[in-house]
């Protein structure tokens, strides 16, 4: 199963939710926030998720174990701008988690509706406020639509 946490605006927890989700459910969490990625594992050495979209690693060479497995985003623009959002699929695919468990980047981008439209269920973070609830709607009618045919662009 695969499980994505989105929201609308950026700094409601969204990445925390992910990892504490994939924490409880022995999943493996990718952070897919191409430009701004939050999850732990980013600075360390080795192939990361800007490495798999762009075709040069595997998947499973960019996971960091650890309490929870980690499979981070790089952090530069440069990689930012190899990776293909389109291969998302392939790389949430990693071998040995029944539960993947993505943090969305926040807002209403083509790198935001990816992880909806590849996931089995979605959750939504918001928080209480009357313009970060109006994205948290605009994001749920993203995640809806996206299984009615939504393909990112590149």
């Amino acid at each position: 199963m695969i499980l994505a946490v989105g929201g609308g605006k950026g700094g409601v927890g969204k990445s925390t939710l992910a990892y504490n989700v994939a924490a409880a459910l022995d999943a493996l969490v990718v952070d897919a926030d191409l430009a701004m990625a939050d999850l732990p594992g980013g600075r360390e050495r080795g192939p990361d998720l800007h490495d798999v979209l762009a075709g040069r690693a595997a998947p499973h060479e960019a996971v960091r174990p650890g309490s929870v497995d980690v499979l981070p985003c790089g952090r530069s623009l440069a990689g930012a701008r190899l990776a293909d959002p389109r291969r998302l699929r392939e790389a949430v695919a990693v071998d040995g988690y029944d539960h993947v468990v993505v943090d969305s980047p926040a807002g209403l981008r083509v790198d935001a509706g990816a992880p909806l439209a590849l996931a089995d269920a979605c959750l939504l973070v918001a928080s209480p406020t009357r313009w970060a609830l109006a994205d948290a709607m605009a994001a749920r009618e993203l995640a809806r639509g996206s299984t009615a045919g939504w393909r990112p662009s590149r």
